[in-house]
């Protein structure tokens, strides 16, 4: 079955007339007295259901909202339950605000974010800790060898110029942790023997460090790190990617070595500036997870992997000498949709880079099997049904750069059978119709969503 429905400009919504009254006394001759706006949110569906009804407008259930799912009570007596793949906002002071990555200066001199999932610390120059990062009670921080320079801020990026000769550190913080890459500017800054082996100094609190792994007092993996990828500055024209490169590392109680690839530093073909990148965030905050795998990695395991080149979801094959395969697992959380009667259900992704303009081939998703750290393009539980929806979206720089590039799959079927029988987690995957040519390659946004129509 295939089946696109065209993107959405947004949810029903109407407009609640304000009624004037004509109240006799105390008001003066001629007042009228306005109704009470409608309210916007409900702590219970029974109590949201009647306000929308009330009001004319969706209302929020406050007990059903989360870092990444929302339910909506809708007039017509149907509720509009949406979950997002990553947190998309944050409670603050007992209420919901959107998730803002963006640094701020702190009053103590520190760095931090506007609103975050994580306890997030970055240094404001000089001494002390590079960033400290926590969730759960666990804490990880990472130091740099010498004082540091005064952070540029630009959104959620503070870069610290120069701590090697033609080499910037920049961190950028996001919803679940934080990236830090080394940005060699230039080939000759490369060549500095520093550069042979970067260790930074490494610390955590409230946990056990396993690798690049910090559990808590129970095992559960709070905080979880990455220091293999290093990439230039190419973007390849079937890919629209950079180039990339595995480096070495080791970790000990008090610190984090990397060993950047130093033929990669070195080759003809790399383009300046490079980076290099280790990372850390929160395992355990989040209820839906995410793994591209790729043919030409095979061995990768990327589960819930965000820097680069893992910033975007994948689906299809680049085509050069040979074809190297993308596909995309989600794994969303639908334990709150069991029991449900399911009206409708789609997934949504929005196309951020296609092959090319026309002629493409669809994305198909499908069904899937359980996907976890250990999935890689070996170990990927593959199709588990025929494709349930597919799309056509395009979104290429040359030619239609100003397309939306979104695309709603159907998925009522699956969610319908996942409320009757019980289903707590559902894995869908994405992949390219065709996986022997280009014409199916597309990469994603990072926080794609799942919206369901249910009956209470």
């Amino acid at each position: 079955m295939s089946y696109s429905r065209s993107h959405k400009a947004g949810r029903r919504s109407v407009v609640a007339l304000l009624v004037a009254a004509t109240v006799l006394s105390p008001l003066a001759p001629g007042s009228v007295a306005f109704a009470a706006p409608a309210a916007d949110e409900a702590q219970t569906e029974a109590a949201a259901s009647a306000a929308a009804k009330a009001g004319g407008k969706s209302v929020r259930v406050l007990e059903k909202t989360t870092e990444t799912t929302e339910v909506r009570a809708n007039p017509d007596g149907t509720f509009s339950w949406t979950q997002h793949l990553r947190p998309v906002r944050v409670k603050q002071s007992g209420k919901w605000v959107p998730a803002d990555p963006t640094l701020v200066r702190r009053e103590d001199g520190s760095v931090g974010p506007r609103a975050t999932v994580v306890d997030l610390s970055l240094s404001g120059g000089g001494r002390g800790s590079l960033v400290k990062v926590a969730a759960d009670g666990v804490e990880a921080a990472v130091d740099w060898e010498t004082d540091l320079p005064t952070p540029v801020l630009d959104g959620a990026s503070a870069t610290y110029p120069e701590v090697l000769p033609g080499v910037d550190l920049k961190v950028t913080a996001d919803v679940l942790g934080y990236s830090q890459v080394l940005v060699v500017k230039t080939r000759e800054a490369a060549e500095n023997p520093k550069l042979r082996k970067v260790t930074f100094g490494s610390r955590t609190r409230g946990g056990k460090r396993e690798g690049m792994e910090v559990r808590n007092q129970s095992g559960e993996a709070v905080l979880k790190g990455e220091a293999t990828a290093m990439w230039d500055s190419t973007e390849r024209a079937d890919s629209g990617s950079p180039r990339t490169a595995t480096m070495g590392y080791e970790v000990t109680d008090s610190s984090i070595t990397i060993r950047p690839n130093k033929w990669f530093l070195a080759a003809g073909t790399t383009k300046y500036p490079v980076f290099i990148d280790p990372i850390y965030f929160c395992g355990s905050c989040a209820k839906t997870h995410h793994v591209v795998v790729q043919s030409d990695y095979p061995g990768s395991q990327n589960f819930d992997r965000t820097s680069p080149p893992y910033n975007e979801l994948k689906a299809g094959a680049f085509c050069a000498s040979t074809c190297a395969i993308n596909r995309t697992y989600l794994r969303m959380d639908t334990s709150s949709l069991v029991g449900k009667a399911i009206y409708d259900a789609f997934l949504h992704v929005d196309v951020v880079y296609s092959y090319s303009c026309s002629s493409m081939m669809p994305t198909q998703l499908h069904l899937s099997g359980w996907v976890d750290q250990a999935t890689n393009w070996y170990t990927q539980p593959g199709p588990l049904s025929a494709p349930i929806s597919s799309g056509n979206a395009v979104k290429n720089p040359n030619g239609c750069a100003t397309n939306s590039g979104g695309m709603d799959l159907y998925a009522r079927s699956v969610i319908e059978y996942a409320a009757i029988n019980g289903w707590t987690e559902t894995t869908f995957m994405l992949r390219g119709l065709t996986e022997s040519n280009n014409w199916s390659w597309r990469k994603f946004a990072l926080n794609p969503y799942l919206s369901v129509t249910y009956y209470a």
